[in-house]
């Protein structure tokens, strides 16, 4: 009796054990779930890289980012309704820029003032490589980025958001392509600066609402960032 009482207590705390590391083992995946809630993948920057070619791709990496879907967020609150209906045709991806009428400006500024973004905003994606290539890095501020990019819409009702990816890729793949890898210092030949890029999407829609219609607008804004190392 006494074995069979002690055997008992044995599996008694074995179990309690098990239900202990359980619990640490459920508290540590929570954790994890928590932690990827906070930079959720949308998955939409794979699409978008997908479709570089092979070049490109060595130039920049692009991923998904919160925090630029949280200021194209703010940024496209700020378009009037009423006005953006007649501004362009939805039915196919357009890249916005600041000739297309005054609906757009309160969002292209409250992106340029948020994003710190080099002078030209908005840039054409095809052309964008000039504008980067030609501005000179700062020697005493290697670490500061210079940020460039391109903003596109479209009615995410009639046009698949991949395909539109794709498409916006295909049609920035070859500035992307064009980005220097170096710079020479211009006061000093000999001093080399090495380039690095870094790339961020983000993929944000819209309904807006006036007395014509309501209209469900996609935008897409595509920012490249460079660094420089001696």
């Amino acid at each position: 009796m006494k074995l069979k009482k002690i055997a008992s207590l044995m599996l008694a705390g074995v179990m309690a054990v098990s239900m202990l590391a359980a619990c640490g083992s459920n508290g540590t995946e929570n954790g994890g779930a928590s932690s990827e809630e906070e930079k959720p993948s949308t998955g939409y920057a794979d699409v978008f890289n997908a479709e570089l070619t092979a070049r490109a791709q060595e130039r920049v990496t692009f991923t998904d980012s919160t925090a630029l879907d949280a200021v194209v967020d703010e940024a496209i609150g700020a378009i009037n309704s009423n006005t953006i209906l007649g501004s362009l045709n939805y039915n196919t991806v357009q890249r916005i820029q600041t000739a297309v009428g005054g609906s757009f400006i309160p969002m292209l500024n409250d992106l340029d003032d948020e994003l710190d973004l080099l002078p030209g905003f908005p840039y054409d994606g095809a052309t964008l490589n000039g504008t980067m290539n030609a501005v000179a890095v700062t020697p005493g501020e290697l670490d500061e980025p210079d940020t460039i990019a391109a903003v596109y819409a479209f009615d995410g009702t009639k046009v698949d958001v991949k395909s539109a990816l794709k498409q916006i890729a295909q049609n920035m793949s070859a500035s992307i392509s064009g980005l220097d890898n170096e710079q020479q210092n211009h006061l000093n030949t000999q001093l080399v600066y090495n380039l690095h890029y870094t790339g961020e999407i983000s993929v944000r829609s819209k309904t807006y609402e006036n007395s014509i219609a309501d209209v469900t607008i996609t935008f897409v804004v595509v920012t490249i960032s460079r660094t420089a190392t001696v």
